[in-house]
């Protein structure tokens, strides 16, 4: 169910660092319950377009709350 729904949703959040705080605590979540293999195939590919990305003071305070 994560990948085939919720994960989609999140991948549109990433694509606007304005909202990219917003998805980072769900998709942090998502990496946590996930297997090795899951993270590999379904959510890397995904969230390592992020770590190009240029960041928003939101983010960079969300993470460190995190």
């Amino acid at each position: 169910m994560w990948f085939q729904h919720i994960l989609p949703s999140i991948e549109e959040e990433f694509q606007s660092s304005e909202v990219l705080a917003a998805a980072l605590r769900p998709i942090l979540q998502m990496i946590e319950d996930s297997t090795l293999e899951e993270y590999q195939n379904n959510i890397y590919p995904i969230i390592k377009t992020i770590f190009f990305m240029p960041k928003s003071v939101q983010l960079n305070s969300s993470c460190v709350l995190n």
